[in-house]
């Protein structure tokens, strides 16, 4: 397969022209992104991303849209089989890394991929690697493959001194993995420098190969939420989401919550190994929290809720979703095409971690054509106009008052049940107090 290797190591003015068009609506798609410590980003040299991988195409974006470079990212070969989908892709600066599974024959193939990458790095360019190999939908970091090390030393020993190649974990945390207007974090880590495995590499190559396998593993695991257990992934799981949304109020902004998240997971795998009885008592509380929830059909978010306590609060609440409902409506009904053939496809992805990538793409050139085709239909310019200004707005602000909405149901439910004086929800509220007091002192 030949490909253009200009384009992938210069610096593309088509690429970068889609990339500014399409990042506005990355923004969008998120509800909040969290960057943190971008200072770690080589603002120039060789520099190989390594993203943990649990969210497809979306860990790529990730690093495209919150950085300035133009990273080569190389992703599995079987998705280049048709010509067109494989010019795209070559556009898009991805190259293919072939695997066991797409036939032994087809490895050879990868002496073309890899040169391609070391010419970009050669070229002071950035290449992204996916180090997992492939994609999990657990929050913990799966085992490295070896091709990332063996492209960064093998590079390096090409580049001898002429430059530094660096490797930069990016730790990528996702809200949710298929929703949209979710939320995401992108964690840059300490770059880890090639050269420093250099000699031990010379003298015995499988030991500096596993070296860089391990210190980017330890990398990776400080910058993301490493949940690295089996039998208390759930528990430990459902005890960061408790925490986090009762503590929502006093996070300044979504990379506190992050923070905290990492702080909690990291104490309570490390519980494990100390004390597991105590992990098996959280496993036992929540368990019984998530099944009281179910039999009172509430989520346990609610008992975090604080209920509006003055009349005026109560009234100014229910005006707002009143007012608003009208703009909701229409902006419900202008939109409907787009959202339905967005869902309609990407729904239909078997790979569930793929969903979120499909509806990514298929969303934005829904509503694009969609924005096109009122332009075209004739009727007043000025209609248009207004129309094209405030629609994406009154979208974006739909979909979000319609998950308030949703969670309505639930408060009122709780709201009746506290009127009747309920003893199974005093349990229940309990209950959840208990565990979120142990969790803030754990925390603490």
């Amino acid at each position: 397969m030949k490909m253009n290797a200009d384009h992938l190591y210069s610096h593309s003015k088509p690429y970068d022209i889609l990339k500014r068009i399409t990042s506005w609506y990355h923004s969008v798609y998120y509800e909040e992104i969290c960057l943190m410590n971008t200072h770690n980003i080589p603002a120039e040299g060789p520099v190989i991303f390594t993203p943990n991988h649990q969210n497809a195409l979306m860990d790529a974006l990730a690093i495209i849209y919150t950085t300035s470079r133009q990273p080569v990212f190389m992703a599995r070969a079987d998705i280049f089989k048709q010509e067109k989908v494989k010019k795209i892709l070559t556009f898009l600066k991805i190259i293919p890394v072939y695997r066991i599974r797409d036939g032994i024959e087809s490895l050879s193939n990868n002496d073309e991929s890899f040169e391609m990458a070391f010419q970009v790095l050669k070229h002071n360019g950035a290449v992204g690697i996916m180090p997992e190999g492939n994609h999990g939908e657990q929050r913990r970091l799966r085992p490295l493959k070896k091709g990332v090390a063996r492209l960064a030393i093998q590079a390096q020993e090409l580049l001898g001194n002429e430059a530094s190649i660096k490797i930069v974990p990016v730790g990528l945390d996702f809200s949710t993995y298929q929703g949209f207007r979710g939320s995401m974090t992108v964690n840059f880590g300490k770059p880890v420098e090639v050269k420093e495995f250099l000699a031990e590499y010379k003298e015995n190559a499988a030991k500096g190969l596993q070296s860089i396998r391990s210190r980017l593993a330890e990398e990776l695991k400080s910058v993301m939420i490493n949940i690295d257990t089996d039998e208390f992934y759930e528990t430990i799981y459902a005890a960061k989401e408790l925490l986090a949304y009762h503590n929502r109020e006093n996070h300044e902004d979504f990379c506190d919550k992050f923070k905290e998240n990492k702080v909690l997971t990291d104490k309570l795998v490390a519980l494990e190994q100390q004390n597991p009885d105590e992990l098996r008592n959280l496993k036992k509380q929540i368990n019984a929290l998530i099944y009281a929830s179910r039999q009172l059909k509430i989520s346990p978010w609610i008992f975090s809720w604080k209920p509006p306590v003055k009349a005026t609060e109560w009234i100014s609440d229910i005006f707002r979703y009143v007012i608003f409902f009208p703009i909701f409506m229409f902006a419900a009904f202008f939109h409907a095409v787009p959202y339905f053939v967005s869902e309609f496809y990407s729904n239909k992805v078997k790979d569930k971690q793929f969903v979120s990538s499909m509806r990514f793409v298929i969303s934005f050139v829904s509503y694009l054509l969609w924005y096109l085709i009122v332009l075209i239909i004739p009727f007043s310019i000025f209609l248009k106009v207004i129309l094209l200004l405030t629609m994406p707005i009154f979208g974006i602000m739909s979909f979000d008052y319609w998950d308030s909405i949703t969670k309505a149901p639930f408060k009122l439910r709780y709201l009746l049940l506290k009127r009747r004086n309920d003893r199974a929800l005093k349990n229940a509220q309990s209950l959840y107090e208990e565990i979120i007091e142990w969790l803030s002192r754990k925390n603490a």
